[in-house]
């Protein structure tokens, strides 16, 4: 039986927000390790073992929170590549949106996003929603909106 956990890999340009999810996340003691890239197109190397990334460890993320603003390559850009793959397509994938507009836009193009959240612009319910991330994703798979 394999106990080794997985990663999470969390694709943010942001440094705030990459700050700011870490501590959130290590307050309430995630075990995954955060492994982090900046931009969709590192999205795609880390999950294919390209450029940077081919000598990373061979295992999938146990979850992918993937902003939908990024440089290089969008996050929407990134999704449809990583669901494109049969290997990776079945990775949860949380997608950070700013707007109700954004999961809108999403639901009606019928992209596979296994929960949406939306970005607080204040650091409190910041905190919180990917605090909640972190505690409900090990229970269970819901396409909600945090």
């Amino acid at each position: 039986m394999n106990n080794r956990i997985t990663p999470i890999l969390f694709a943010e340009d942001n440094v705030l927000d990459i700050e700011l999810t870490l501590e959130a996340f290590t307050h309430i003691n995630i075990k995954n390790k955060i492994e982090i890239v900046r931009d969709g197109q590192e999205v795609l190397d880390y999950l294919l073992y390209q450029n940077e990334f081919k000598n990373r460890p061979i295992e999938l993320p146990a979850l992918i929170i993937l902003d939908y603003n990024m440089p290089k390559l969008s996050g929407v850009e990134a999704l449809k590549r990583i669901k494109s793959y049969r290997h990776l397509s079945n990775i949860p994938i949380i997608m950070m949106i700013s707007s109700k507009l954004e999961e809108h836009l999403f639901k009606s193009n019928k992209l596979k996003i296994d929960a949406f959240l939306i970005k607080p612009i204040y650091l409190e319910p910041f905190m919180t929603a990917i605090q909640k991330i972190g505690m409900d994703w090990a229970i269970f798979n819901s396409r909600e909106t945090y």
